[in-house]
């Protein structure tokens, strides 16, 4: 018979580095819900597979969404999180916006 437990597997040998998109929906408690979920994930994906995720978070526009986005950085674990970072019409050092609609030079 084969014992499996004798040579236990081995964990990669480097960190590998991965990128979450949280897209956000609803109130306070659906964004929570979601943050446990990640949460959840990058523990797993640490451990079992050695992977370093990082975090970016998308809400809605709707005034519901950027209430709680508000009411989550009042927890001090979510202070560092940009909502806005993977907003479509958020402007990053990529986006030169020249394809907008709105080009208006005032």
């Amino acid at each position: 018979a084969l014992d499996i437990s004798a040579n236990p597997p081995t964990p990669p040998t480097r960190t590998l580095q991965g990128t979450m998109v949280l897209q956000l929906s609803g109130e306070l408690g659906n964004h929570l819900s979601s943050f446990a979920y990640y949460f959840a994930v990058q523990t797993i994906a640490s451990t079992e597979f050695n992977l370093n995720l990082t975090l970016h978070v998308r809400k809605q526009k709707s005034k519901k969404a950027n209430s709680a986005a508000r009411n989550v950085q009042c927890l001090k674990s979510f202070r560092y999180l940009d909502f806005n970072e993977c907003d479509w019409d958020h402007p990053t050092d990529n986006n030169n916006n020249s394809n907008s609609s709105d080009n208006s030079n005032s």
